[in-house]
């Protein structure tokens, strides 16, 4: 991957990628220094297709070149698809992601590397860490209330074995 040197050079309907830990965020460059990317739901209840400035979309981070449409009718079905979408709140971590609507956008199908990356149980992991940091976020008192549940359903009484 290659680091963005020139806002100038970029051609819209090219994939963007942002390094975080753990994971890579994606989006599809428009035009006129404007990204279109799905915000996941740590931002939005249900995540939301948004057009952002280039710079909100990198947080400060430095910004990657991803696929870039190799003509002009490329780039133009990129952009139309990407744009087709803004205000979509159907996020979903595995399935219908940022670099899944990059991907879809680009070649019709909606891939993602990251997740075809994991595992049957990193998988599993990842859906009850969701779980958790979107109940905290939504219900704290409800989620502390399961927690304590959970934990005093999973004693083992040893006087009964």
């Amino acid at each position: 991957m290659q680091a963005l040197a020139d806002i100038d050079a970029l051609i819209a309907g090219t994939q963007l990628i942002v390094r975080y830990t753990g994971y890579r965020h994606h989006g599809i460059y428009v035009g006129a220094g404007r990204v279109v990317h799905y915000a996941g739901r740590i931002r939005y209840r249900y995540g939301l297709i948004e057009e952002i400035p280039l710079a909100q979309f990198s947080g400060g981070r430095t910004v990657y070149i991803g696929h870039a449409p190799e003509e002009m009718v490329g780039a133009e079905a990129t952009v139309r698809r990407a744009r087709s979408r803004l205000g979509e709140r159907r996020y979903d971590l595995l399935q219908n992601n940022c670099e899944h609507l990059c991907s879809w956008c680009q070649s019709g199908e909606a891939l993602s590397a990251q997740v075809d990356s994991l595992t049957r149980l990193e998988r599993s992991i990842v859906r009850v860490v969701e779980w958790a940091v979107l109940s905290v976020r939504s219900c704290p008192s409800r989620f502390a209330a399961a927690l304590r549940l959970a934990r005093s359903r999973s004693r083992i009484s040893f006087a009964d074995a």
